[in-house]
């Protein structure tokens, strides 16, 4: 498996990132706003499986109409 280096993003670039996706996905603004703080949220505190790492699964099923 190869070595990827580390990289840091500051926490509001990655939640404006991540908001951007999900308004951009359908949602309205202060939806993908409160997703995106939700997700970072789990990260920041230790839970990086519930963190922005859903993003690719949880467009996915908005595009299915699970959510």
């Amino acid at each position: 498996m190869a070595d990827f280096p580390s990289v840091t993003v500051p926490a509001a670039t990655l939640r404006d990132y991540i908001a951007a996706i999900f308004t951009a996905a359908g949602c309205a603004t202060e939806e993908g706003g409160r997703i995106a703080h939700h997700l970072l949220s789990a990260n920041l505190t230790g839970h990086d499986s519930h963190g922005v790492i859903r993003t690719p699964r949880y467009i996915q099923w908005l595009r299915e109409g699970k959510v």
